[in-house]
């Protein structure tokens, strides 16, 4: 509409008298007009390819997202999942510690008590072999002193018995002395 009220205007107007420029300006009106019509269509096709390339870029993002979303709810399950595996072998792996810490525990006690046991043991032998060398060394001390005693009282019996001898010798001779005067006196009596 906007294009005809140009044109009637093109009419009126003073181009539009008796030099004949009234058709040059319809020309140029009218190759104003299509090279309008065609930057215009120009335009809108461009327009369109915006339009649609808009379209296939949102309808992207959208694609993008919804991806990101399902990558998302995807990677935390995944991370739950592994979280719970960890956490289950970490409580696997503490239970099996404490166990072996309990059992080396006990072992180790065990260990030591019967270290101590034997320790105790020990102890009550050696101090079993310290009475026992004690013991002998006090027999071994006594029959020292028995031997000593024995031999002092052989030496003493021996010294006795010689005395006892040579006493007797002694009699003996003091016998035969006065038998021997007696036989003398007798014979000489008769």
């Amino acid at each position: 509409m906007e294009i005809e009220a140009m044109r009637s205007k093109s009419r009126d107007s003073s181009f539009g008298g008796n030099f004949g420029g009234g058709a040059i300006a319809e020309q140029i009106v009218t190759e104003k007009e299509r090279q309008f019509m065609m930057v215009h269509k120009s335009g809108d096709m461009q327009l369109e390819q915006y339009q649609e390339e808009v379209a296939r870029l949102a309808n992207c993002l959208h694609v993008q997202h919804v991806a990101t979303e399902h990558a998302r709810e995807s990677l935390s399950r995944q991370l739950a999942g592994t979280r719970d595996s960890v956490m289950r072998d970490l409580y696997k792996q503490r239970t099996e510690r404490h166990m072996a810490e309990t059992r080396l525990e006990q072992l180790s006690d065990t260990y030591v008590a019967d270290a101590r046991g034997s320790l105790a043991e020990e102890e009550k032998l050696q101090e079993e072999s310290r009475r026992y060398t004690r013991d002998v060394q006090a027999e071994i001390c006594n029959l020292y002193s028995d031997i000593a005693r024995a031999h002092d009282f052989r030496v003493e019996k021996g010294r006795k018995l010689a005395e006892g001898v040579s006493g007797k010798l002694d009699e003996i001779r003091e016998a035969i002395t006065a038998e021997r005067r007696i036989r003398d006196e007798s014979e000489k009596t008769l």
